[in-house]
């Protein structure tokens, strides 16, 4: 298997199988990867250096994502997943907004200053760190929507999906951003924070005029 170039780990507590997974999913949805190419776990273990049992975890996940197949006599293969991504996106175009209407309204005093210390922590993060502080920021207020379910499923989509902030996205328009976000909230106008999150969500994916 001819591989991309192995990324950096995460800032934040990863285990081998996620981190594995991250990977591969990104060079999946970048094109580094295409449609059938075969995903060895024997080659894998060595590009990672590590034994094949978190190979063969990263790949059961991926396969429950839907990026990849296993086929007889040929293993793990790269699946089309054009149609997945974006229906990642649009879930998270839901989800998210929900968490937002679900959580403005328990919001304390306290709580919107921790979430603004949150938004000024990603506003001065560089390029390695912002991508962590942009999850703890959106993380701390769908948590307070008080449904862990929710709060699950979000992350899971997360895990799916390349969540670098400047993407797509100058650094500065992101802090914009958040800091309309907090004042929303703040505000508890319920609202105008979902939309707000809506149109962040949508200004990150890559199909935004499909969500």
């Amino acid at each position: 298997m001819q591989s991309p170039g192995v990324p950096a780990p995460s800032t934040g507590f990863e285990s081998k199988a996620a981190f594995i997974a991250r990977a591969i999913r990104s060079w999946i949805v970048s094109g580094e990867l295409e449609e059938g190419a075969s995903l060895k776990q024997r080659d894998l273990a060595k590009l990672f250096g590590v034994s094949p049992t978190p190979v063969r975890e990263a790949l059961s996940r991926l396969e429950a994502e839907g990026y990849v197949a296993n086929r007889l006599h040929q293993g793990a293969v790269v699946r089309d997943v054009r149609d997945r991504v974006d229906e990642n996106w649009r879930l998270r175009a839901h989800l998210e907004p929900l968490a937002t209407q679900l959580a403005v309204p328990n919001v304390t005093d306290e709580d919107v200053t921790e979430i603004r210390r949150r938004a000024a922590a990603f506003a001065a993060a560089g390029p390695d760190e912002a991508p962590q502080r942009n999850v703890e920021f959106q993380l701390y207020l769908y948590e307070r929507s008080n449904s862990p379910v929710l709060v699950r499923f979000i992350n899971e989509l997360w895990q799916t999906i390349d969540l670098e902030p400047t993407t797509l996205r100058q650094h500065e328009a992101s802090v914009e951003e958040h800091a309309a976000i907090v004042e929303a909230v703040a505000e508890r106008d319920v609202e105008r924070a979902s939309e707000l999150v809506r149109e962040h969500i949508r200004g990150t994916a890559r199909q935004p005029d499909r969500l």
